[in-house]
This record gives structure tokens, C-alpha cells and sequence, in this order.
């Protein structure tokens, strides 16, 4: 997920532009929201790692990843059950607990909202 993050900022930032100490901030977030997405992540914290306030965090957030923080982190959940849902036989209940959901039905409504079908459905359609 965060090589795609990454080569999509490649392709939004222009190359004669500088990196500057905020791109890099912003830049070790991806690596920080991958290691932590199954635990609660507030974007104000994250705000707080980059020294920055909120609002000037969502910005430069959006800006550089073309969409917020809050989409980017769901992104990550949802691809790491997808992911669980396609290698492992875990119940939902555990799948929506491990990627940082409030609860299963979240989860599901979440998923698809998503994929336009429930996680169910995806895991039977591997069968």
C-alpha cells in the first residue's frame, strides 16, 4: 500500500520541485499509518508528528496524496482485509477487530461501500 502511496506522490509532485522537511514528515506518515492501521489512529496526532496543526496537515495531506488522511487510513484497513479475506479463513468479527474497525458491522458496511458487495460475498467469489 505504501509503494502505491508513494508512486502516486512521485507522479503529483513535479520533479523539479525540492523536498522540503514537511514533504518528508508527511512522507514517513504513510510508513507510520501502515505499521499502526489495525490500532485507533486520530489525524491530530499524526498533525502532532509532523509539528503541524490540523488543518495545515489535512491540506498538505490532500495535496500530496489526492485525498485526507481519514480516506487514506480507511484505504489501508479496507486493503489489509481484503487482503485477510483472500488468504486466511479468520471470521469477520476477528478480520474487522485486526484492521482497526469499530466493529464488525462497520467493517461491513464500510467494505461494501468500498467494493459494492460485502466481505462475505468477495470471500464466497473466491470459491
Amino acid at each position: 500500500m505504501i509503494e502505491f502511496a508513494r508512486k502516486n506522490e512521485k507522479e503529483i509532485m513535479p520533479e523539479n520541485k525540492k523536498r522540503t522537511d514537511t514533504d518528508f514528515s508527511l512522507y514517513h506518515i504513510l510508513e507510520y499509518i501502515d505499521i499502526h492501521s489495525g490500532e485507533p489512529i486520530e489525524i491530530h496526532e499524526l498533525a502532532e508528528m509532523c509539528h503541524m496543526s490540523y488543518s495545515h496537515f489535512a491540506k498538505l495531506f490532500r495535496e500530496n496524496y489526492g485525498r485526507s488522511c481519514k480516506e487514506y487510513v480507511t484505504y489501508i484497513r479496507l486493503n489489509k482485509a481484503q487482503d485477510l479475506l483472500f488468504h486466511t479463513d479468520y471470521d469477520l468479527n476477528y478480520i474487522a477487530q485486526e484492521t482497526g474497525f469499530f466493529d464488525c458491522s462497520h467493517f461491513i458496511r464500510t467494505y461494501k461501500k468500498w467494493k459494492g458487495i460485502t466481505p462475505k460475498q468477495e470471500r464466497m467469489n473466491l470459491l
